[in-house]
C-alpha cells in the first residue's frame, strides 16, 4: 500500500446519484440508490447496486402528413416511467497521488418499470419542423400505459478521494451495449442498442469503508 494511501479495508457501503442526458433525442434519466463493494484484493472489487431509476423521454416530432407543401401534421410523444434498477460489476483501481485513486469499471445493469405515454398531433407551418418544442402536447392528447425494460453493459472510468473511513467518487460511463424493450397497449418494440459517447452519464457516490 502506498505511503499516502488510506488504510486497506475490504468492504464499502454507500449512496449514489447518477444523471443521464441525451440531448439529441430529448431524453433524460435519474438514478438514485445504494451500492455495496467487496474488495477481492486491494486493486479489484466486486460491486452491486439497487436503485430507483426515473425515465423520461420526448421523441423528435414525427411527420404524419403534408398539406399543400406549406404545412405538416406532426406528432409529439412523451413517455415516462418509474423504474427499479439493479446492477453488478467489477471495479479495478490504482493509486494515483496522495489520497486520489483512479479506477475503471464494467457493470451489468438491468431495469424495469411502468408509466404513461402521451401523444398528440398538430398541423404546423413547414418552418416549424425545426423549431417546434416537442415536449408541448396539444389539449386533445391521449395517454396509454407504458412499460420499459432494459439490460445493458456499461464501461466507466473515474476518480475518488479515499480517507480512512469514507471515500468520495465521480465516475463517467461513456457507452453502453444491450437490449431494451418498450410496450404500450398498441405496440411492443424490442431493439438492440449500441451507444458510444451519445448518452454519457455522471455518477457521484459517497461510501463508508469497513
Amino acid at each position: 500500500m502506498p505511503h499516502n494511501a488510506a488504510k486497506e479495508r475490504n468492504r464499502e457501503l454507500g449512496i449514489l446519484s447518477q444523471f443521464y442526458t441525451n440531448s439529441r433525442e430529448f431524453g433524460d434519466q435519474l438514478l438514485i440508490g445504494i451500492q455495496l463493494k467487496q474488495h477481492l484484493r486491494p486493486q479489484l472489487a466486486l460491486r452491486a447496486l439497487a436503485a430507483y431509476n426515473r425515465y423520461e423521454y420526448s421523441s423528435r416530432p414525427l411527420v404524419l402528413d403534408a398539406y399543400n407543401n406549406d404545412s405538416l401534421r406532426m406528432q409529439a410523444t412523451i413517455s415516462n416511467a418509474n423504474m427499479v434498477a439493479v446492477g453488478i460489476g467489477l471495479e479495478a483501481q490504482r493509486h494515483f497521488y496522495k489520497k486520489i485513486w483512479l479506477f475503471a469499471a464494467l457493470e451489468l445493469q438491468a431495469g424495469h418499470g411502468t408509466g404513461k405515454t402521451a401523444s398528440s398531433s398538430d398541423v404546423l407551418p413547414y418552418g416549424s419542423f425545426f423549431s417546434v418544442f416537442p415536449n408541448v402536447l396539444s389539449p386533445d392528447y391521449k395517454t396509454v400505459a407504458f412499460q420499459r425494460t432494459y439490460v445493458r453493459l456499461l464501461p466507466g472510468v473515474g476518480a475518488k478521494i479515499v480517507f480512512d473511513r469514507v471515500n468520495f467518487g465521480l465516475e463517467t460511463q461513456f457507452a453502453h451495449v444491450g437490449i431494451q424493450s418498450e410496450k404500450t397497449a398498441e405496440q411492443r418494440t424490442t431493439i438492440p442498442v449500441i451507444d458510444v459517447f451519445n448518452n454519457m452519464t455522471g455518477r457521484f457516490n459517497i461510501n463508508y469503508r469497513f
